[in-house]
């Protein structure tokens, strides 16, 4: 992105952000929204609200973290906006396939018992095990207290422990 025009200042270094950051952003994008798709727009609107508040971005003590409260808003913003405009008569029996996160290994269930979570929980887990911030850094990047950030965890740790030990569905053989 270049930085054309009067306020060209207030965008320095923006581009370097972008190419540093933006794997790192799109991978946790990815983990908060489910899929590629919403995960690149998530990423795309939220790297322009960030640049559009650039000055404040930069001056903040931790870019990162105000970028990822970005992300984490526009996320919530856009489930809210959707469950206004989506109304749903009944809920499918059963679940969709689980994610394909090619660069991440592990147990189809775990991702499928992540997915399933309230989106900050999702956030909270997501920044505590796959970004491994600290509390206190979680509260600061969602704008939330420490307090909140520990009984989030606790919630959706219990959640997908419940969701994980219960024996799996089989399916009708006729």
């Amino acid at each position: 992105m270049q930085a054309h025009g009067p306020n060209c200042q207030n965008w320095a270094g923006l581009d370097e952000f972008i190419r540093l950051r933006a794997p790192s952003l799109y991978r946790y994008c990815r983990l908060i929204a489910g899929n590629e798709h919403e995960a690149a727009d998530l990423l795309q609107d939220s790297l322009i609200r960030a640049g559009l508040h650039w000055s404040k971005v930069k001056a903040a003590d931790n870019p990162d973290a105000y970028v990822r409260a970005i992300v984490v808003r526009m996320h919530l913003n856009t489930l809210r906006r959707w469950r206004r405009e989506h109304t749903v008569a009944a809920l499918p029996e059963h679940a969709g396939t689980p994610l394909d996160l090619p660069f991440i290994d592990g147990d189809a269930d775990v991702w499928q018992a992540l997915r399933e979570l309230a989106p900050r929980q999702r956030a909270v887990v997501v920044l505590r095990f796959y970004e491994h911030l600290t509390e206190a850094e979680i509260a600061e990047s969602l704008g939330i207290t420490i307090g909140t950030v520990k009984s989030q965890l606790s919630r959706a740790i219990a959640t997908m422990r419940l969701r994980l030990s219960s024996p799996p569905k089989e399916a009708d053989g006729g």
